[in-house]
């Protein structure tokens, strides 16, 4: 028979060790409410604030991972936000791009110091200088190629695709560019200050799949979203999931077209959730992602160069803590995914508005403040007074079109100023015409234009700006029948011409522009 105190005292030990479990699961529990709690005021803010029409919020730790979301998809098919919504990611996707380029060093097919002349033999490179760029270089931003190089062919896309400017562009098109003697500018000065570059990434990720024998798209499914099991994730548009995937939104909610990469889409065409992203996100943590231990592995610091950089991942510290990180931008989405190596955690946020989110991230990461995101008080006046503006001005313009004569000045005149308002008067009141009357409802449509576009439209609703098209409209026909017994066009000097035709192509070229852009 066991002593007594040896019995009691082994069952002091149990109850201890189940105490001490309890308790690391109770404080666990605690912190991971935390991430939830911290992540659940950001995105509800987020939401309230006008920073975003809708996004989800998702982290990873080692007390567990989550995600939360706020306001709307924009997709009528699936309104609600949740951890299968699909975003465009836009260049969170270089971080893909690089991981292939580590995978290939990994492999042996290719080596960080090889440049595009190795890599591609059988490619007429425009200058030595482009062959010797070396794919460490495009991953870091320090090769010395253009952020996007200007040719008439992208002019063109540019101008005729201004809502997806990338559409069309074809893999053959690189190939030409690289060609091309004058691609390579200031390429010493440009590996020093690391000119950010969607072109050179877009020229990675394109070279390895040509030097392996398939497209982009296909060795990003095999290397990377394959063994992370990211079933979802996927360059280019999903269309077979179109139910899924989220509206992309400008900075004043203003619904965008989605961006179409074609050959630019290793630097940013990648489509995904955050329940693939947390996958990547953690698989990063751990460095169990393919390719995470080169691609992590810093390649370039100040002072040599003008940022911390692995491939394709930024590094940045802040109050001694460091982090990995990516950020990503497309017309109607944002981006933002980082991870802190030391304590194992990582945060990601997709966003279907085209306003940062990255100090959300930063903040959630790494504890930095929160910018504040609400609109200018600029933007407030421009909701209100543009759109009142235009309806008002047709009136008033209609009203005195419709005054007799005698009502449009006074008969008298006692102050110079009245003598001044009576001599203008009557000096538009003989040129008035059809003419004339078209130029102020053009003008009307420019205040709209503008109202459309620099309003505050996610603090008003958008209805107001309905409205005031709708009565801009309607008085616009009212102004049109009044003007019916008015000549199309009368008598005028020629700096009266003059001035007519530079304002109205002012009108019509600025608010073609502000609509299409703005």
């Amino acid at each position: 028979m066991k002593p007594v105190s040896n019995v009691f005292g082994r069952r002091d030990q149990v109850m201890s060790f189940l105490l001490a479990l309890i308790s690391l699961v109770a404080a666990s529990s605690a912190v991971a409410q935390g991430w939830r709690e911290r992540a659940d005021a950001l995105a509800q803010a987020a939401v309230r604030e006008g920073r975003s029409r809708g996004l989800v919020i998702a982290w990873v730790s080692p007390e567990g991972s989550g995600w939360v979301s706020a306001g709307a998809s924009g997709n009528a098919a699936r309104p609600q936000i949740d951890d299968q919504t699909l975003f465009e990611i836009g260049s969170i996707t270089k971080t893909f791009t690089a991981s292939l380029l580590a995978t290939a060093v990994e492999r042996g097919e290719a080596k960080r110091e090889d440049t595009l002349g190795t890599l591609l033999p059988d490619l007429a490179f425009g200058s030595p200088q482009l062959a010797q760029v070396q794919l460490q270089e495009l991953a870091t931003h320090r090769s010395g190629l253009p952020a996007l190089p200007l040719t008439p062919e992208g002019a063109k896309r540019i101008l005729f695709h201004f809502d997806n400017p990338y559409r069309g562009t074809p893999v053959e098109d690189f190939w030409e560019l690289l060609g091309d003697s004058s691609l390579l500018n200031n390429a010493e000065s440009n590996k020093q200050t690391q000119l950010y570059s969607n072109f050179a990434v877009a020229v990675l990720g394109q070279s390895l799949a040509r030097k392996l024998g398939t497209d982009y798209d296909k060795l990003i499914e095999e290397r990377i979203l394959q063994p992370l099991e990211m079933r979802t994730t996927q360059v280019h548009a999903p269309l077979a999931r179109e139910h899924l995937m989220a509206q992309g939104h400008k900075p004043n909610f203003r619904s965008t077209s989605r961006w179409d990469l074609d050959a630019y889409a290793p630097a940013g065409g990648i489509w995904s959730n955050a329940q693939d992203l947390s996958r990547y996100l953690a698989a990063q943590i751990d460095q169990s992602a393919p390719g995470a231990k080169l691609a992590q592995a810093i390649q370039v610091a100040p002072p040599q160069t003008r940022y911390t950089m692995g491939l394709g991942w930024f590094v940045d510290a802040h109050m001694g803590r460091q982090a990995w990180w990516h950020n990503g931008g497309t017309g109607g989405f944002r981006s933002f995914l980082g991870f802190e190596p030391a304590r194992r955690s990582g945060v990601l946020i997709l966003s279907n508005t085209a306003q940062g989110v990255d100090d959300l991230g930063w903040h959630l990461l790494l504890d930095k403040p929160v910018a504040s995101a609400a609109p200018a008080l600029a933007a407030h006046l421009s909701t209100w007074m543009f759109t009142l503006l235009a309806p008002l001005f047709l009136w008033s313009a209609r009203r005195r079109l419709l005054a007799p004569p005698t009502a449009r000045a006074p008969e008298s005149a006692p102050s110079r100023l009245a003598q001044l308002t009576r001599k203008f008067t009557q000096a538009s009141d003989a040129n008035l015409d059809r003419l004339g009357v078209l130029t102020v409802f053009v003008a009307a449509l420019f205040l709209l234009s503008l109202a459309r576009s620099f309003g505050a439209w996610q603090s008003w609703p958008m209805a107001i700006w309905w409205t005031s098209l709708a009565l801009s409209l309607i008085l616009g026909l009212l102004l049109g029948a009044a003007a019916a017994r008015l000549p199309w066009v009368t008598r005028r000097s020629v700096w009266q011409w003059l001035g007519w035709g530079a304002g109205l192509f002012v009108m019509l070229a600025g608010g073609g522009v502000v609509w299409l852009f703005g």
